[in-house]
């Protein structure tokens, strides 16, 4: 006939299984925790490095504008420009834009009619042409929103591996250094996915009165890494100080019960062996 075993260590078997899922339990709160605490650090160290790189990139644009006013001035002071439009003289506004700029330079007439190049620019400066007492026309220098201008706010901005600066019309990418392509939401701040990479994202608006916007952009990799190898020593901590109490709690256990001297269980065994 089987024979339960002794109270004394089916108690001490219960305490060891009451343990094992303390430990348990403290592993995963330690792990979880550190994890936590860690994603939310990485994202507030990422997001005051994309705020940086958004306000550099954006006050390199105003640089860029200005160069287009101070561009646009000059152009408004040139004699051939003015004759151009006090003449309304079509071919000759189309060579003075042709030889000004690759498509920038805008000429317009007094009436508002263009006389040569593109006049719906997004980002743009503008300046009156005056000659003989009375405004000819206007000149438009205007900027281009493509991969040149990114590579030059990126530039200013000093990106490190991992960043990336976008100019977006909408939502829709239409330059960035790095180059990728892809949407990003229209709110504020966030993640996205582009190109297969998780991005975490800040933006602004880039242009006032058009919806043109910045956005910087930071690798998620180096985020999940942290948190990675965050939970993988708050683990290994966790289980080594569980193990230590362990230990001491046996010991603690061994001592006691030698000081205590044999159980009754035990003197009762003696005695029949006697």
């Amino acid at each position: 006939m089987a024979r339960l075993a002794p109270r004394s260590v089916r108690g001490r078997l219960a305490v060891a299984l009451w343990f094992l899922l303390l430990a348990a339990g403290v592993v995963v709160l330690a792990t979880w925790a550190a994890g936590s605490l860690t994603a939310r650090q990485e994202r507030q160290s990422t997001d005051t490095r994309l705020a940086a790189n958004l306000r550099a990139g954006s006050d390199e644009f105003d640089q860029v504008l200005d160069e287009a006013g101070a561009e646009a001035e000059e152009l408004a002071d040139s004699r051939d420009v003015q004759r151009a439009l006090d003449q309304e003289n079509r071919a000759a506004a189309q060579r003075i834009a042709s030889r000004e700029g690759a498509g920038e330079v805008a000429l317009v007439g007094p009436d508002g009619a263009p006389l040569a190049g593109r006049t719906d620019w997004p980002a743009s400066r503008s300046v009156d042409v005056v000659g003989r007492g009375e405004t000819l026309g206007q000149v438009i220098v205007g900027v281009p929103l493509d991969e040149e201008l990114a590579r030059r706010l990126a530039g200013a901005a000093g990106l490190i591996d991992g960043d990336a600066l976008a100019i977006a019309e909408g939502t829709q990418i239409v330059a960035s250094e790095p180059p990728l392509s892809g949407t990003i939401p229209a709110e504020s701040r966030g993640t996205v996915s582009l190109a297969g990479e998780d991005f975490r994202y800040l933006s602004a608006a880039l242009i006032e009165d058009a919806d043109v916007r910045l956005d910087a952009l930071g690798s998620e990799e180096p985020i999940a890494e942290a948190v990675s190898d965050a939970r993988r020593r708050a683990a290994l901590f966790s289980l080594a100080a569980v193990a230590g109490l362990a230990l001491l709690a046996w010991g603690a256990t061994v001592l006691l019960r030698r000081r205590a001297g044999p159980e009754p269980a035990e003197l009762a065994s003696a005695a029949l062996a006697g």
